[in-house]
C-alpha cells in the first residue's frame, strides 16, 4: 500500500510538473508611468528624420528670402520673394516616397492627381544632410531627378528648420 501511495504521488506530481511547463505567466499590466516611458522609448528609437514644420527657403539669384511649411496633412505653403521684391504664395499638397533611393518628392499646386495636375506639379528628389539641412531639387519637366550631381541653382532648394521659441 505503501508502494501503491508513492507510486501515485510520483505521478500526480509529474502531471502537475508536465502541465505547469506548458503554462505561461502573464506579465502584470503596465503601470500609466510605464506605458508612457514605453512609448517614448519606442518613438526614439524610430525617429526619422521629418518634413514636417516651417523652413526657411535659402536665398539665390532667384529668391532673395522664403519659407514653407509642411503640415501633418500632407498640404504645404511656400512663399518667395525674387530680386524686385516681388513676393508669391502658392499652396497644395505633396506626396513624399522614402521607399525610392533618392527620396521622392512631389510638390503639387491644390491637389495631387487631379486632371492636369501634371503640369502644376513640381517633381523633385530630397534628402536630409548631416548639419540638419535639407536639400530638394525638383526637375523643370514631368521626371523626377535621379541623383543630385548636378544642382541647377533654379531648381534647389536648400531648407533650414526654423527653430520654435520656447
Amino acid at each position: 500500500m505503501k508502494k501503491g501511495m508513492i507510486v501515485i504521488g510520483v505521478l500526480l506530481w509529474a502531471f502537475f510538473a508536465v502541465t505547469a511547463a506548458g503554462q505561461t505567466v502573464e506579465k502584470p499590466e503596465q503601470t500609466p508611468i510605464e506605458k508612457v516611458v514605453d512609448t517614448a522609448k519606442k518613438a526614439e528609437e524610430k525617429t526619422e528624420p521629418t518634413l514636417i514644420g516651417e523652413w526657411i527657403l535659402n536665398s539665390s539669384k532667384y529668391r532673395t528670402r522664403g519659407s514653407i511649411t509642411f503640415k501633418e496633412d500632407s498640404t504645404y505653403s511656400k512663399t518667395e520673394w525674387d530680386p524686385d521684391g516681388i513676393g508669391a504664395t502658392i499652396a497644395g499638397e505633396y506626396k513624399t516616397d522614402r521607399s525610392k533611393e533618392p527620396f521622392a518628392i512631389n510638390l503639387c499646386l491644390n491637389k495631387c492627381g487631379g486632371p492636369g495636375s501634371e503640369w502644376t506639379t513640381l517633381f523633385g528628389i530630397f534628402r536630409f544632410r548631416e548639419d540638419g539641412t535639407v536639400i530638394i531639387i525638383t526637375s523643370p519637366d514631368t521626371n523626377q531627378p535621379e541623383n543630385f550631381d548636378k544642382e541647377p541653382e533654379m531648381y534647389t532648394m536648400i531648407l533650414t528648420r526654423v527653430e520654435k521659441k520656447e
